[in-house]
């Protein structure tokens, strides 16, 4: 099996996602620490050639860069050092100022939620999300299966998690009935490592939300855009550019975001060939 991720609750968006060959950088969408937690996730820990693999990313907009280095000895994971770094060369769990500042927000900082996500994967191949660090823990299960994939193949040395190739295929995203029973069906179909289509739309009875006339002249006659011309916007944006990172449709400022979130898990899946349906979670609610 794929690395298999149990993506059923899976909320925010990741800090860094693939990115296509042409080196098109995919931004950071920063999201709340405490977000809602997602389910646990299962590292696929077989057939790793020993040595040791590093995962790098391009700087945040904070200049935090990731850094996340795991030894693999006797075909396991014998350590796991997930940290980031500035141009300072100064190590996140070292910055005091940094986990103060989150541990009052979110009641656990930095240093304890990547030393626990560290200790979880040597351990048990598994880890659950912090509780309020539900961000760094998606970044650290991205990166830690990038990281797996490279021990599989016996890739030793660094990888750049911002800069990966998408890989060819139809990717697919579902999530749940939000409050007023729309399901979400996100489609993504890469072709010589770029976004060639993308269909994302809400679904009920079978219809699409995109061809509901009344509620698309409600939301226009309200927002000054209706859905359809919003998604329309949304998914040529995304061909466009390969990049979740895509301007805010104005007037669709709750359809962008729960876009944005789930493009960047499409993306990701795109960059580990990871071709199983994703269960996502509702965005925003």
């Amino acid at each position: 099996g794929v690395i298999r991720m149990k993506k059923s609750l899976l909320k925010s968006t990741m800090l860094l996602a693939a990115v296509l060959s042409l080196g098109t950088s995919l931004s950071s969408v920063v999201l709340a620490e405490d977000a809602k937690p997602a389910a646990t996730t299962t590292f696929e820990v077989k057939d790793l050639k020993d040595g040791e693999y590093t995962a790098v990313s391009d700087a945040d907009e904070r200049g935090w860069k990731l850094h996340h280095t795991i030894v693999v000895k006797d075909g396991k994971v014998a350590s796991s050092n997930y940290d980031y770094v500035n141009d300072k060369g100064e190590k996140k769990s070292e910055n005091a100022e940094y986990n103060d500042k989150m541990k009052e927000k979110t009641k656990v900082s930095a240093a304890e939620a990547m030393k626990k996500l560290d200790e979880s994967l040597v351990k048990d191949g598994k880890a659950d999300v912090v509780t309020g660090a539900s961000h760094t823990s998606e970044v650290f299960f991205f990166s830690t299966k990038v990281l797996l994939k490279q021990a599989k193949e016996g890739k030793t040395g660094e990888v750049n998690i911002s800069k990966l190739p998408l890989q060819d295929g139809e990717y697919t995203l579902e999530a749940p009935a939000d409050q007023r029973g729309w399901t979400t069906k996100f489609v993504l179909t890469v072709k010589d490592g770029k976004v060639e289509k993308a269909d994302y739309d809400m679904y009920k009875d079978g219809k699409r939300k995109s061809e509901d006339a009344d509620y698309n002249k409600m939301m226009a006659d309200k927002a000054k855009v209706s859905y359809a011309d919003a998604v329309k916007q949304l998914n040529e944006a995304l061909v466009k550019s390969s990049n979740a990172n895509v301007d805010v449709v104005t007037g669709a400022t709750n359809t962008t975001n729960a876009f944005k979130t789930y493009a960047k898990q499409l993306l990701e899946a795109a960059a580990l060939g990871e071709k199983e349906v994703i269960k996502a979670a509702v965005v925003g609610e």
